[in-house]
């Protein structure tokens, strides 16, 4: 795996595969598939995923995991999708996320 730091302070490692989609943040650490390139040039991807670092950091790693998958779950039982209804996907910004499109096209709004 190989990582690099973003200019946000974020370290993004680009890994083969993901549990669950294209990214992962861990602690300080944004684990993706996608390339450094897209990346480290997506301002609003990299604030998004800084916000999670930020609520990992401020909830600890046991208790914001368990409200996270809390979160996702509720958000796959009332909308189909994991994100759209969570709200530490909200929170981060579901248009940084890359989530806006299928969020509105699940809850058939926009």
């Amino acid at each position: 795996m190989m990582c690099r730091l973003a200019k946000n302070g974020l370290i993004v490692c680009q890994s083969q595969s993901i549990p669950g989609g294209g990214g992962t943040t861990f602690g300080d650490v944004f684990v993706t598939t996608e390339s450094f390139v897209r990346v480290m040039s997506d301002n609003d991807l990299l604030s998004h995923e800084m916000r999670h670092s930020e609520r990992w950091a401020g909830w600890g790693p046991v208790e914001f995991a368990g409200a996270y998958g809390l979160s996702a779950w509720w958000s796959s039982a009332i909308s189909g999708s994991y994100a759209c209804l969570n709200y530490f996907e909200i929170d981060a910004g579901l248009h940084e996320g890359k989530y806006d499109y299928s969020c509105a096209k699940t809850l058939e709004i926009g």
